[in-house]
């Protein structure tokens, strides 16, 4: 969703500078380090530029109203479109660059905690948007349906065209980003892979909620 990706890119971002936290930290100085040098700046870039962000164009060409939390139609300005695009790029970069920085300047907890900063605005706008109503708009899969929304509606959007979208983007995107981070960084991808979800999905969702 248009209003969740900005989060979620600088989550994704600082997740792969969080994967590969011990080469970084092992780095004692700037100097000769260019970023386009760091191969994990290159894989995140190569992930939100050619799997993130044409997910989020596609959605929402295909499910315009669903992607814009029913806020917008097609006719909303082209120059908004493309401002998505790129965002889905650039809060990622820039959620790996903060990571970055943190890490080589020795602040470890405040670098492995940018991960869950991004995940937990994602899931606030995501459970609370900007009126209460994120979690209906959601699980609505048009505007139409979230006019006397109800629980019933959320479980016939499991089975509509946008839900099923998901499920297909998501069993490749999901895989893919562990691949792209944690498993070509860590000795212990997937301890860390899990430790991470687990702050990323439960801890930051249920402080949304909370």
């Amino acid at each position: 969703m248009v209003q969740v990706d900005v989060f979620w890119s600088y989550g994704i971002g600082a997740g792969f500078a969080v994967a590969a936290a011990d080469r970084i930290a092992a780095k004692k100085s700037e100097e000769g380090d260019e970023p386009m040098a760091d191969r994990g700046f290159l894989r995140a870039l190569l992930f939100l530029a050619l799997v993130f962000a044409p997910s989020g164009l596609y959605l929402l060409w295909e499910f315009t109203s669903w992607e814009t939390m029913h806020a917008l139609s097609r006719d909303m300005p082209a120059w908004l479109v493309a401002l998505f695009g790129l965002t889905n790029v650039s809060q990622g970069l820039l959620g790996y660059f903060v990571t970055r920085r943190l890490l080589r300047t020795g602040q470890w907890k405040w670098a492995k905690v940018q991960p869950v900063i991004g995940y937990f605005l994602m899931f606030f706008v995501l459970v609370y948007g900007w009126d209460g109503t994120g979690y209906q708009r959601f699980f609505s899969p048009s505007v139409a349906s979230l006019h006397g929304w109800s629980w019933n509606t959320a479980l016939d959007w499991m089975s509509s065209d946008v839900a099923i979208t998901l499920y297909g983007m998501g069993a490749i995107m999901i895989p893919l980003l562990f691949w792209m981070s944690f498993f070509q960084e860590s000795k212990n991808p997937w301890g860390r892979s899990l430790r991470f979800l687990w702050l990323a999905v439960p801890v930051s969702l249920g402080l949304a909620i909370g």
